[in-house]
C-alpha cells in the first residue's frame, strides 16, 4: 500500500485477510475507502469481496463520513451533526474533506502529499545528522509517537529549548542482541509535526499549510454551509494525535477567517458610503 492506495491486490487474498472476512459471509460487510478512490479500485475491491470471500453484501463508505459519525461517541461532542470538516492524516496522505449533511462534493476535497511516514522519515534524518547510536526507522517512529508535539511558534520554541535543557529527552532503545543504547531527543520533538503547518521547512513542491488547506476546502462550499463546516472540525488518523495538534489548527484557521473578515470590512470603506442612500 502506498499513499492510501493498494498497489498489490493479490495480498488481499492471503490467509490473514481470509480469516478476517470468514465470519462475515452471512452479513453485509462494511468497508471504507479514501477519497477520491478511482472506479477501478472500487471494482477490484467488490470483485475480491464477492468472488474470493463470498460476502453476502458489501457497503463501501467514505472514510470521512464514517469518521464524522464516529466522533459522536466522544463525550465532548454535544451536537451530533452530519455536517463538518474531516481532517484525516494517517501514514501516507493528509486529506481535508468537508461533509455537508452527509454528502461530499468531490471537487472540494483537498489533499496534502505529506503525512505520518514523511514525519517519521524526517525524524530519522535528524537523528542521522547527529549520528545517534540508533537511527532505525522504527526508533524514529517510536520517538515521534512518544515525544513529539505541536508548538505555538518555532523561533520561540528554539529559544525555550536552549534555555531549558530539561526539554531535551533521552530514549532508551533495546537492540536485537540485548544491548541498550540511549538516543538523545531534541529539536525534532517540535520540528517534525510542524511539517504539516509549515511545509516549506521540508519540501518546496507543496507549500500550502494545513490550516490554509482546510480554509480553502471550506470556502469552496456555499456560504450557508460554511458556518457548520467551521464549527465542527473532526481530526482523524494517527498523525493528528500529536500534543496540541488540534489547538494549533484551530488557532490558525481562526486567524485566517478573522483576517478575511477584516479585509472585507476595510475594503468596503471606500468613501462612497455617503452616496449610497441616493
Amino acid at each position: 500500500m502506498q499513499r492510501n492506495r493498494w498497489t498489490t491486490w493479490s495480498v488481499i487474498g492471503t490467509t490473514q485477510f481470509s480469516s478476517i472476512f470468514e465470519l462475515n459471509r452471512k452479513i453485509t460487510t462494511p468497508l471504507t475507502e479514501p477519497p477520491p478512490n478511482p472506479q477501478e479500485s472500487r471494482e477490484n475491491t467488490a470483485e475480491i469481496m464477492f468472488e474470493t470471500f463470498n460476502c453476502a453484501g458489501l457497503y463501501i463508505a467514505l472514510q470521512a463520513a464514517v469518521a464524522l459519525v464516529a466522533s459522536w461517541t466522544s463525550s465532548k461532542v454535544q451536537d451530533r451533526s452530519s455536517t463538518g470538516t474531516v481532517v484525516g492524516s494517517g501514514d501516507g496522505v493528509t486529506n481535508v474533506i468537508p461533509v455537508a449533511e452527509g454528502y461530499i462534493i468531490g471537487s472540494s476535497i483537498q489533499s496534502i502529499p505529506i503525512a505520518g511516514r514523511d514525519i517519521t522519515e524526517w525524524v530519522q534524518s535528524l537523528l542521522r545528522d547527529r549520528t545517534e547510536p540508533d537511527c532505525d526507522l522504527k526508533t524514529a517512529e517510536q520517538i515521534k509517537e512518544k515525544f513529539c508535539y505541536v508548538c505555538p511558534g518555532i523561533v520561540k520554541e528554539f529559544t525555550r529549548f536552549d534555555r531549558e535543557t530539561a526539554r531535551f529527552q533521552k530514549y532508551v532503545v533495546a537492540q536485537p542482541k540485548g544491548q541498550k543504547v540511549t538516543v538523545d531527543v531534541g529539536y525534532e520533538r517540535f520540528l517534525a509535526p510542524e511539517m504539516l503547518f509549515n511545509l516549506g521547512i521540508h519540501s518546496s513542491d507543496f507549500l500550502m499549510p494545513l490550516p490554509t488547506t482546510v480554509d480553502t476546502a471550506i470556502q469552496s462550499y456555499p456560504t450557508d454551509v460554511q458556518r457548520g463546516l467551521y464549527k465542527n472540525i473532526v481530526l482523524s488518523g494517527g498523525s493528528t494525535l500529536c500534543q496540541d495538534f488540534g489547538q494549533h489548527l484551530q488557532r490558525d484557521i481562526r486567524h485566517l477567517a478573522d483576517a478575511r473578515i477584516r479585509r472585507k470590512f476595510v475594503g468596503s470603506n471606500t468613501g462612497i458610503q455617503k452616496l449610497l442612500p441616493y
